[in-house]
This record gives C-alpha cells, sequence and structure tokens, in this order.
C-alpha cells in the first residue's frame, strides 16, 4: 500500500488511477455485453416484438400459406441465427474495440424488415417489423458491465500509483 505524505499526492494518485481507467482497453467487458443484446434478439423474437415493445404486424394469409407457418421474421432461421448465435454465424456484424462496438447482421434482407418496403407509388408494400435494437434494461445492463470494467481499470491505476 502507497503511503502519502500530502493531500497534494492523493489527488495526483486519483488523476493518475482515472487516466489510467480512460486509457483503459474494454474489449473483454463490450465483447460480453453482446451476449446482453443477443439475449435482447431471443426475446424479441420470442415475443414477435420490436425494441420498444410494439408487437410486429402480423403476417399476411398468403405469406403464411407460403411459408406454411405463421412465425414472423422466421423462414429458414439465417437472420435470426445471425443475431443470437453466441459465437456469431457468418452473417453476423460483430466488431470489438478498445471502447466501442457495433453488432448486428449481414444478411442481405435484414434491412427491409428493419424498415419496411414500399410501391413505386410510395404507398406500403412491407411494413417494418424492427427486430434489431435495444431498449433501457439492456443499455443498463451494458453500463453496469462497462461500469465495473472502469472501476477495476481504475482500481489497477490506484494499486500501480
Amino acid at each position: 500500500m502507497t503511503t502519502l505524505d500530502s493531500l497534494g499526492e492523493m489527488v495526483e494518485l486519483v488523476i493518475r488511477a482515472a487516466e489510467h481507467a480512460e486509457n483503459g482497453i474494454y474489449t473483454q467487458a463490450l465483447d460480453e455485453s453482446i451476449g446482453f443484446v443477443q439475449e435482447f434478439e431471443r426475446e424479441m423474437y420470442r415475443e414477435q416484438r420490436g425494441p420498444d415493445g410494439v408487437a410486429w404486424a402480423p403476417l399476411a394469409p398468403s405469406t403464411i400459406k407460403a411459408k406454411g407457418h405463421s412465425t414472423i421474421l422466421v423462414d429458414t432461421g439465417r437472420m435470426f441465427e445471425s443475431l443470437t448465435t453466441p459465437q456469431g454465424t457468418q452473417d453476423t456484424v460483430w466488431m470489438t474495440g478498445d471502447n466501442w462496438f457495433t453488432f448486428g447482421t449481414s444478411v442481405e434482407y435484414a434491412h427491409f424488415h428493419q424498415t419496411g418496403t414500399k410501391n413505386k407509388d410510395g404507398s406500403p408494400r412491407m411494413v417494418a417489423r424492427p427486430h434489431v435494437g435495444v431498449n433501457g434494461q439492456v443499455v443498463s445492463q451494458i453500463g453496469n458491465r462497462l461500469a465495473a470494467a472502469v472501476a477495476t481499470q481504475f482500481s489497477e491505476g490506484l494499486n500501480n500509483g
């Protein structure tokens, strides 16, 4: 344990610890946070709703007949799996940096489901069924995970100061 002779030394130590935390690498915590997003994706698909809690529009009878089932946003399972498989699939977009992450899917038709499509005259062709996103609870889970990682970095900065 470090012995400090003055309040000034303590302030300097805290500043160095804060700088250590600011410059920390949070890749592991961010990778772990993607698990919260994937669980939320599974929940949305299970409950057939968007990130805002609003139920997805029901399928047209003709779509149900063509698919042979009424499960919304699932035909082959490719898009669902890209968003929910723990280590990802070839279609998963998962990039993590020192202090950021990007997560989603590269399935080419995902965008059309997320935003909907329109006919040439501007009328809706396919309604939007938002299926990528998070809510406040997921943001809090990620924030808590990152707060723990920042606290660890800060503590290391204090102990190595």
